[in-house]
């Protein structure tokens, strides 16, 4: 009786719960998941409950990133679909690139006590100690957003007193009350301008398999403000009710501009879906106020989208690509972003390797009907455009409004690099300007 008294004293305490092997590989797996399909590809932080179990759920994941690397590459290698092979080699490449790392504190006997365990803390104790070829230890490489150290694994060590703003998400498997649990939350709740893969960081995820968040509002309500409003964590469900009242307003947008975004969705043709973009495009060019206005709704949109990752993804939302795309499309037309080093070297590339021949100029010259410009050496002579057939040309154009932008931003651009050359040909953009006005 005393033998069952004390054995089962001992497997009530819910240590014994989870820290069971099947549990920690579930974790392990969902880690794997979660960590490579989220919107911001920040650094991670695994907390677990002791040491002994850091060092296994470090092993439980390594497992089980080989795993998904595996299974990945299977994947991608029979994909036919591009979009969703590109998506599948991103998740790919990251996991490849992934480096982890244990960080526990070092005590004496730790090699027999952590051997008696079946686990190496040697390997992790060396890895610790050392520094990479530009002197630099893990907690340096750990804070360089650029560095691919991008997961470690703690019970006790980094979660106070330390700060890495692109520290996105942490994984919750241990107990914590008052003051440690919120500077442990604190970790993850900076925002950070640091880019990556074009994705800011808005907010950090809390990612809770024990259950800590009984223990949150009371450590908010001693160390907080008091305000419930004012809570600095919410249920990830609350995001989804904001993506859907993003893309209803987004929706409703469009609508007003003269089109209906969600009219592509009702068609199985592709390359008219497509070709219905420039259409959308060329309405909200007619005013830019239109432009500016649609921008906003899709920024909060795709913000909300990537703050979704990865749950979003078993949910699909269609109408999230028809906005994306159309931002792109848009882009495409006076973009701001800066595609001017792509397009000089599409240029150079155009201009070393195409060779036309007499024949294919004739029958250019004959399709344009009369304003084929000639090209004499080198340079255009404009005594020979027909400005009469290049207007008709022009009435028939069917998106008059990207036809404008995309010359606007093209003179802009040749007005841009003429008056770096010489600042008195300043006359030309006020003239473009009132060309544009009228």
């Amino acid at each position: 009786e005393v033998e069952k008294t004390r054995l089962e004293n001992r497997f009530a305490k819910k240590i014994e719960v989870i820290t069971r092997p099947d549990r920690l590989m579930a974790i392990g797996k969902d880690i794997v998941q979660h960590v490579s399909q989220r919107g911001y590809l920040g650094k991670g932080m695994v907390v677990s409950v002791d040491k002994f179990t850091t060092v296994k759920m470090y092993d439980q994941v390594e497992s089980a990133r080989k795993e998904e690397i595996k299974t990945l590459f299977k994947q991608h290698k029979t994909c036919s679909d591009e979009e969703e092979k590109d998506v599948l080699k991103q998740r790919l490449d990251f996991l490849r690139s992934l480096e982890m790392a244990v960080v526990i504190s070092e005590e004496g006997q730790e090699h027999a006590r952590f051997a008696a365990q079946g686990l190496d803390i040697d390997f992790h104790r060396e890895r610790l100690n050392r520094l990479d070829e530009n002197g630099h230890d893990l907690e340096y490489r750990f804070k360089d957003p650029s560095d691919p150290l991008r997961l470690v694994f703690v019970c006790a060590m980094w979660l106070t007193g330390f700060d890495a703003p692109t520290l996105s998400s942490l994984y919750l498997d241990k107990p914590m009350k008052r003051h440690t649990l919120m500077q442990a939350i604190a970790r993850a709740n900076r925002v950070s301008s640091y880019l990556i893969n074009g994705v800011k960081k808005h907010h950090g995820d809390v990612v809770d398999y024990y259950n800590v968040l009984d223990d949150m509002n009371q450590a908010l309500s001693d160390y907080g403000s008091g305000d419930d409003e004012a809570m600095p964590i919410s249920d990830k469900s609350e995001l989804f009710d904001l993506l859907d009242q993003a893309l209803e307003l987004g929706e409703a947008y469009c609508r007003a501009c003269g089109f209906e975004p969600k009219s592509v969705l009702n068609d199985d043709n592709s390359f008219d879906n497509l070709a219905r973009f420039d259409g959308f495009a060329d309405c909200l060019l007619e005013k830019r106020e239109y432009r500016q206005g649609f921008n906003v709704h899709e920024n909060s949109i795709s913000t909300l989208y990537q703050a979704c990752k990865p749950e979003v993804l078993q949910q699909p939302r269609p109408l999230i690509g028809v906005f994306r795309y159309l931002r792109k499309v848009m882009d495409s037309h006076g973009t701001t972003a800066d595609v001017s080093r792509v397009a000089d070297e599409v240029s150079v590339l155009l201009d070393e390797s195409l060779q036309v021949d007499d024949e294919t100029q004739r029958s250019l010259t004959d399709r344009r009907s009369g304003y084929h410009i000639t090209p004499q050496g080198g340079k255009f002579d404009l005594s020979k455009m027909d400005f009469v057939a290049l207007k008709e040309a022009f009435a028939s154009v069917p998106f008059k409004r990207i036809e404008i932008e995309d010359l606007k931003r093209f003179i802009e651009k040749k007005l841009a690099a003429m008056m770096k050359q010489n600042p008195q040909r300043m006359g030309f953009a006020q003239r473009l300007q009132h060309i544009l006005d009228d």
